[in-house]
């Protein structure tokens, strides 16, 4: 066998190694990130008119503390390298009323949002989530 040719082949077996060696890495960290992502439930609110001001009812769990007063966590939908990702928005509230183990907010703005009632961890704007099942 020729020099060069044994050389080809050993470029292509290294090359090849490199090859396989990322994509087994690609694969891992992906399933180390769904793994290690914070998983969230979600809930939508009711519509309530109080005597003119709308308001929405959610389950007191919705409602977070902040430096800003109270907020809630809600999901926006983003399109990321591998299809749809789910990141943390934050939206101060009013609280109107608080009855038992619901809470009814201020306006219809969060009507169509999708509200975190829970995260397996505490979640930050912004965050990349995983939706709970």
């Amino acid at each position: 066998m020729e020099l060069s040719a044994m050389k080809k082949r050993n470029v292509w077996r290294a090359g090849s190694s490199v090859f396989l060696l990322l994509a087994i890495c690609t694969a891992l960290s992906t399933v180390i990130q769904r793994t290690m992502s914070i998983s969230v439930w979600t809930t939508r609110g009711e519509n309530q008119d109080m005597d003119g001001v709308k308001g929405l009812v959610l389950p007191v769990v919705c409602i977070q503390d902040s430096d800003m007063g109270p907020v809630v966590f809600w999901l926006e939908e983003t399109e990321g390298i591998f299809g749809t990702e789910w990141r943390i928005a934050e939206e101060p509230v009013v609280i109107l009323e608080e009855n038992g183990g619901t809470v009814t907010v201020l306006g219809d703005l969060l009507q169509e949002k999708d509200i975190v009632y829970y995260a397996s961890w505490p979640p930050e704007p912004g965050e990349t989530v995983v939706r709970g099942e």
